[in-house]
């Protein structure tokens, strides 16, 4: 980062985007786990939002890896 950017400042906008990117799977994994603990104890709403949270999780997954080809090539 520092030989070629001379410094995170210097990073594409990419960069940014896959940061998000990555952020957004994080807090969407820690969710998904969050709901996977009330649907053991038997919250079956919480079992119906599940799909949708994999959905948004491979969605970010599959952006912070294009991004991350774009910003380091």
């Amino acid at each position: 980062v520092y030989t070629r950017w001379n410094g995170f400042a210097g990073m594409p906008w990419q960069f940014d985007v896959k940061i998000a990117a990555v952020v957004l799977l994080t807090a969407t994994v820690l969710y998904a786990d969050r709901l996977q603990r009330q649907i053991r104890r038997g919250d079956m709403s919480a079992a119906r939002i599940m799909p949708t949270i994999g959905k948004v999780a491979s969605i970010c997954g599959v952006t912070a890896l294009i991004f991350a080809v774009l910003t380091f090539d």
